[in-house]
């Protein structure tokens, strides 16, 4: 950090330096810098050229500002529009010089076709939103003619003829169209007075790929409907592609003849300077690169090494946003400039991701980037029509949160925007946080999906640590007369939890009315949540056994003394009449809660006590061991969901019990659950850390054994050039070849991959299998009829419920492990189903989550 200006003569020999541009730099961030300075007008781009024209010998660092402007910075698109324009001005005196072409051509030629070959360079590596930025700063120069019209036209059909491609994947699909969709948003009128027939081909094209994909709607739209999993988007969901064609529609209408206000024309501004247009630059023809196919390269027997990358569970589906404000408010998203202000906001958040706290700034300053009457103005100024700043902003940061099944950032990122943005401005951003919250919480009782509702708590948690946890919950203190498993009650006790762990009990208990305070309001425990030792009372009729067993692990015993200890106790139990089953089950949860007893002070003294005793917990975690030792430490961490997923995940970690074992428990019925067979939230989160554990054991499995494979193969290579005298491996040489016999390092590693891959088909059938028994029976809940009726529903039937939500985001985001063990997976799981509601809609969301549709 520099030191104070007037402190400098302090630091001779150390002092803070700013860092010495080069020429070249200069004029590069010259052109990215472009309207950061206050009070910056259309006609300061004179003063730029000026600075820049002269200096024709540096067009890569000018171009290469521009493409760091247009694809960091999408918002100046119109002012790089317009600079270009001045640039591309012919020259006063052109130099006819065959050997040097240069002196003849404007610099906004030469920028553009340095320019170019950048954008060639995101094409090759298929970086979809830089080309898509890129085109929207060609469809500008286009509508400002410094593009020829035709060239235009034939560079957004070539990305058009992707969405016809055979077997192409939704998300490319998707990026390729919204190139498309948003490059007719910007030129479609002149690219419509040059071809309206090609105009017209263009949005059929994305309009028959979008209807070619409507099944897979059923599993992401996030307003649930059971008994209408296919039907159209309710008011409140708009989806990305359904957006985009409503815009292109209403514009195809009106013959692209409608101006679109948001967007600033600073050219309009400085014509009279470029009266006299060069020729316009014709953009060369280029062709999509084909998408690389994804085969698994883990082909044991074959010699491919790179592990290719999954596909984006996200990208691969439609993403739908949630409308949190009426139109007046917040843009309408199906309309042309509701759509490129959401689109425009939503690259910022993503482009600024890195950087918090300016992403914040800017998007607070985004209304002087766009038209005058976009926004509001601000309190205090004249009052004139246009949406209101902030709550755009909160809605468009909400809906990229809220897209499942998962988000584009990590969550914590639009959290912390968020706050940053209240820090900003309160008085102004903070009512529109309010009333989002007001929104999300009425979506609650109208079928808003389990995962959006859950990412919606978390945040809500996190953002009132932020602000000394001020909320006003009397507003939903009425609430507390619906049914104890309703969404909305649900919300409050999961909320509040999440708050508890952000500080701690008896803070958030002060901070609720003292109608949500008492124990029959259910919404808060009256104590914290803490451990729960069976064996601590002394009435206990097991108490000695396990005092005696706890003194030895508090004693840091010898492993091998206490497993003696251990063998004794189970004996015992056995010669006082126990079976020899409940003894050894009675051992497990004694070893198992006297661990935890001693680790319940902090995290470290839980894992220091865990792996003194690895050999302890093996010994008693064998077969049906297992599930009792889960038993015994979801019975210790009963009132602290927090704390059992953490201790089995360490369990899973250090392989005390397998992730199908976790799964188990998670669907099993249990105290708190009465009968209910099916999966709250708390058990997702267990389900889920089963899934990721068992398929992240195959990954890593799979990156070891393909660096063995490679370094096997070419020992081999070595030993075969060897053997013909350093010849090499010519394809026509007649090479005998040794067999040379796997290493001991490859067996082994082949062999824990087999066994892993196996472990990770076993978890996911247990899975599935643990939905379709547990939604079997719900066919109750699937008519119109019985949503109508919800109010009357109680914990049987909402725990149905939120089952089927976690169904639907068990099967989008583990869709590509699914399709991988498909003939496994419906053999075991799905023999036996009948025809009534449930087992057609099980099937039904199957088959579309695993594209068999």
């Amino acid at each position: 950090m520099p030191p104070d200006r007037n402190n400098r003569r302090r630091f001779k020999g150390d002092e803070y330096r700013e860092p010495i541009e080069t020429p070249e730099q200069k004029l590069r961030n010259l052109v990215i810098r472009l309207g950061d300075l206050p009070g910056f007008e259309p006609q300061d781009l004179h003063e730029v050229v000026k600075l820049l024209a002269p200096h024709k010998e540096a067009i890569p660092a000018i171009a290469e500002g521009f493409r760091i402007g247009v694809t960091e910075e999408p918002y100046k698109a119109p002012y790089y529009t317009a600079l270009l324009l001045l640039l591309h001005q012919p020259l006063d005196n052109p130099v006819e010089d065959e050997s040097h072409p240069s002196e003849s051509t404007s610099m906004g030629r030469l920028i553009l076709e340095d320019f170019w070959k950048g954008f060639q360079t995101f094409l090759d590596k298929q970086a979809w939103r830089e080309l898509r930025l890129c085109i929207h700063f060609f469809a500008h120069l286009t509508v400002a003619k410094a593009i020829s019209s035709a060239s235009m036209l034939t560079l957004l059909q070539s990305f058009a003829a992707v969405l016809d491609e055979p077997g192409v994947s939704y998300g490319r699909a998707v990026n390729a169209g919204m190139c498309v969709g948003e490059g007719l948003i910007r030129a479609g009128r002149v690219l419509h007075e040059h071809s309206p027939q090609s105009v017209g081909d263009m949005i059929s094209s994305i309009t028959v790929f979008a209807d070619s994909v409507r099944t897979t709607k059923a599993l992401v739209q996030p307003l649930v409907r059971l008994h209408a999993v296919d039907d159209a988007p309710r008011g409140n969901e708009n989806e990305l592609l359904m957006n985009l064609l409503s815009a292109l529609r209403h514009l195809l209408s009106k013959t692209f003849s409608e101006d679109i206000e948001i967007f600033p024309e600073p050219c309009t501004e400085i014509s009279s300077a470029i009266s006299q247009a060069s020729s316009p630059f014709d953009l060369p023809s280029v062709l999509v690169p084909p998408e690389v196919i994804e085969i698994d390269s883990m082909d044991l027997g074959g010699t491919m090494y790179e592990e290719t990358k999954p596909a984006n569970k996200r990208e691969e589906l439609p993403q739908y946003y949630l409308a949190l404000f009426d139109n007046e408010t917040t843009p309408n998203t199906s309309t042309p400039a509701g759509y490129s202000l959401r689109s425009s906001l939503s690259d910022v958040i993503d482009i600024f991701e890195v950087n918090r706290k300016e992403c914040a700034r800017l998007l607070l300053e985004m209304p002087k980037w766009f038209s005058p009457g976009t926004f509001k103005p601000r309190p205090g100024t004249v009052p004139t029509d246009g949406w209101q700043l902030e709550s755009t902003v909160i809605e468009t940061i909400l809906s990229s949160l809220l897209v499942v099944p998962d988000s584009q950032h990590k969550p914590v990122y639009y959290f912390s925007l968020i706050t940053e943005l209240c820090k900003l401005s309160p008085s102004t951003v903070g009512p529109a946080v309010g009333k989002s919250i007001r929104k999300l919480y009425t979506f609650l009782g109208e079928g808003l999906d389990v995962e959006i509702a859950q990412r919606f708590s978390e945040w809500f948690a996190v953002h009132m640590s932020n602000f000394n946890f001020q909320w006003v919950w009397k507003e939903w203190a009425p609430d507390l007369a619906l049914s104890g498993c309703h969404p909305k009650r649900n919300y409050i006790r999961r909320a509040l939890r999440y708050e508890v762990r952000l500080s701690y009990h008896d803070r958030i208990m002060k901070t609720l009315p003292e109608t949500m305070q008492s124990p029959e309001a259910d919404v808060m425990a009256a104590q914290p949540p803490g451990p729960e030792y069976e064996y601590d009372d002394p009435g206990h009729i097991h108490y000695d056994a396990a005092q005696s067993l706890l003194s030895l692990l508090r004693g840091r015993s010898n492993v091998h003394e206490v497993m003696n200890h251990v063998e004794t106790l189970k004996n015992n139990l056995a010669e006082s009449g126990e079976p020899e089953q409940r003894a050894s089950s009675l051992v497990r949860s004694m070893v198992m809660q006297s661990l935890l007893h001693i680790g319940s002070r902090s995290f470290s003294h839980f894992l220091n006590a865990m792996e003194r005793y690895l050999p302890l917990l093996r010994s008693v975690a064998v077969s049906e061991g297992k599930s009792d030792v889960l038993e015994a430490a979801g019975d210790f961490w009963r009132k602290s969901p927090q704390m059992i997923i953490i201790v089995f995940d360490k369990l899973m970690q250090y392989q005390i019990v397998d992730p199908s074992n976790v799964v188990a428990w998670a669907f099993a019925p249990r105290e708190g659950k009465g009968e209910v067979t099916g999966l709250a939230t708390s058990d997702w989160e267990l389900v889920k850390a089963a899934l990721d554990k068992a398929i992240g054991r195959v990954a890593i499995s799979k990156r070891k054994l393909a660096v063995l494979r490679k370094e096997e193969d070419d020992a081999r290579a070595r030993a075969k050039a060897r053997t013909n005298g350093g010849a090499g491996l010519d394809a026509g040489m007649d090479v005998d070849d040794e067999i040379i016999e796997d290493s001991p390092a490859l067996t082994t590693a082949l062999k824990g991959y087999s066994t892993l891959t196996q472990d990770q088909k076993t978890t996911l059938v247990q899975v599935l299998s643990g939905f379709v028994e547990a939604l079997g029976s719900s066919s109750v809940i699937i008519n119109e009829s019985a949503w109508d009726q919800r109010s009357r529903w109680e914990q049987v039937e909402w725990s149905m419920w939120e089952t089927w939500g976690w169904y639907r985001q068990f099967l989008r985001a583990y869709s590509p492990h699914l399709r991988s063990n498909l003939t496994s997976l419906e053999t075991v799981c799905f023999q036996g189903l009948g025809e009534d509601e449930a087992s057609t809609l099980l099937k039904r969301l199957w088959v579309t989550a695993v594209g068999q549709d």
